[in-house]
């Protein structure tokens, strides 16, 4: 971490150099708690207006997966959410989160990528399996930004545990090769992703990541991850930022249909650019 990015840090979270090196090691990392009980309620809130249609800013998310009216038991996201609502915004944009971010990259700046509201239902012991996310790498939907050093923070909203679905993550999967699958099924699947993609010296090791309301965890765009379905009777809610260093480029050869790299310029991008503009506001340092 350079020396600008240490004064920069004053008033956020410090994370320990053994935090940094195991994020280094392993892809991942389960960060302390960001969000009080009081801010917690009030997103849980606030996400739960914007999927009833209700925008407090009067603009629209980007993309809405889940409408009222849409089954209860589908697994409910909407993409790019922050310009929508107050409350939202002010997490999603945190300097916490930017300094947090800046802190395991070692990047002289942070800026926001996309974000995701998440809603996983309790859909108890005995429905047929929904909202199930199967082993996948992120950079996968992410290749037009290079280079692949992306990472999200999830902000959880309820207790994350095995039971109502809880993200697990390959311990050093980050340094596996890309796979060219999006989605592997958490079970039938899981062998392939054995075959195709394990270096011979590495071990498979799934970790479950519990959490409490307010927690945040970190994962690399690398690093394999799923979640199982929500086996309880009350929703999991989580909110997803996804995070980039302020010196990534926009590779256009990668684009593909319905990006993220639409909001960059206007959809007018041209190979090489920045990320930054007004979908991509920077966190870290603080804007001044």
């Amino acid at each position: 971490m350079s020396s600008g990015t240490h004064r920069a840090l004053e008033g956020v979270p410090p994370l320990t150099q053994q935090q940094v090196d195991f994020w280094e090691e392993n892809g991942f990392i389960i960060g302390g708690r960001l969000f009080d009980e009081r801010e917690v309620n009030e997103l849980r809130e606030h996400m739960a207006s914007v999927f009833a249609g209700t925008y407090e800013t009067g603009t629209p998310p980007v993309t809405v997966h889940w409408r009222p009216g849409d089954p209860e038991t589908k697994l409910r996201v909407i993409d790019v959410a922050w310009p929508s609502d107050r409350v939202i915004r002010r997490a999603v944009l945190s300097p916490a989160v930017g300094g947090m971010a800046a802190q395991l990259t070692g990047a002289e700046s942070i800026r926001i990528f996309t974000d995701a509201l998440l809603h996983k239902p309790g859909i108890g012991d005995t429905a047929t399996p929904s909202g199930m996310l199967g082993w996948h790498q992120d950079y996968n939907w992410w290749r037009y930004v290079a280079p692949p050093d992306l990472l999200t923070a999830r902000i959880a909203l309820d207790h994350e545990t095995p039971e109502n679905g809880c993200m697990q993550v390959i311990p050093g999967s980050h340094r596996w090769p890309l796979e060219g699958r999006a989605y592997y099924d958490l079970e039938t699947d899981f062998g392939a992703v054995c075959d195709s993609q394990v270096p011979p010296d590495e071990r498979i090791a799934p970790i479950q990541c519990e959490v409490e309301p307010g927690q945040v965890t970190w994962h690399h765009c690398m690093t394999m991850h799923a979640s199982p379905p929500n086996r309880t009777n009350r929703p999991r809610r989580s909110i997803l930022v996804r995070l980039l260093p302020g010196d990534m480029r926009y590779v256009a050869s990668e684009a593909s249909p319905g990006g993220v790299w639409q909001l960059l310029k206007g959809g007018k991008a041209t190979d090489g650019d920045l990320w930054e503009g007004e979908y991509f506001p920077r966190l870290w340092p603080v804007p001044r």
